[in-house]
C-alpha cells in the first residue's frame, strides 16, 4: 500500500508516541482545507505512524469508530484525507491465500460495489463487496502464518475533509 498515515500530535499517549515517525510530519489549515510539508506556525501538526501498527491505533474496531484526526497522504498526489475522531467506520475483513484489492485509497465505493478478489485454500475466486457507500479511507494487510489478511476501512464521505496540498 503506497500513503502515509499522520495523527494529530496533540495528546498522543507514550504508547503511541514509540510508533511516531518524527522526522515526518504534515501542517494542516482545516479551515482552508490546505496541508503543508514544512512548519506554517499556527497549524496543526499531524506525525506520521508506523503504517505497520497503525490499524489499532487510529480505529476502534470493536466499536467501528474513529479514535483520533487522522489524514492520508499518497505521496506525489495533490490531495490528502482526513477525519475527525469518533466518527463511525466501516471495516472490510478479507481473509484468504491470496488477496487482489480493486480499490485504492481515496475512492469513493456505492452499496456492492466490488473491493477485492479472494483466492481460497481451495483456490476458488470469490469476490468481497461493499456494505455500504463511502471512501475507502484506509487499506491494511496483516500477514499470518496460513492466511493473508487485508482491511479495508471505509468512511461516509460526509465525514471525510479532502485536503489540498500546499504549493
Amino acid at each position: 500500500m503506497n500513503f502515509q498515515l499522520y495523527v494529530e500530535e496533540f495528546g498522543l499517549t507514550p504508547d503511541v508516541q514509540r510508533y511516531v515517525n518524527d522526522k515526518n510530519a504534515i501542517y494542516v489549515d482545516i479551515n482552508n482545507r490546505v496541508f503543508y510539508t514544512y512548519p506554517v506556525k499556527g497549524l496543526k501538526k499531524f506525525v506520521e505512524i508506523v503504517y505497520e501498527s497503525a490499524m489499532a491505533m487510529i480505529f476502534d474496531l470493536e466499536n467501528k469508530k474513529t479514535i483520533c484526526k487522522t489524514v492520508v497522504v499518497e505521496p506525489n498526489t495533490k490531495e490528502a484525507l482526513m477525519t475527525e475522531e469518533n466518527i463511525d467506520i466501516e471495516i472490510i475483513e478479507a481473509k484468504g491465500r491470496q488477496l487482489f484489492p480493486l480499490v485504492r485509497v481515496g475512492q469513493r465505493v456505492d452499496k456492492y460495489s466490488r473491493l477485492c478478489y479472494i483466492v481460497t485454500r481451495k483456490y476458488e475466486v470469490r469476490v468481497l463487496k461493499s456494505f455500504n457507500r463511502g471512501i475507502v479511507f484506509y487499506i491494511g494487510e496483516v500477514f499470518p502464518r496460513e492466511r493473508k489478511a487485508l482491511y479495508i476501512i471505509i468512511i461516509g464521505e460526509e465525514n471525510v475533509i479532502k485536503l489540498a496540498r500546499a504549493s
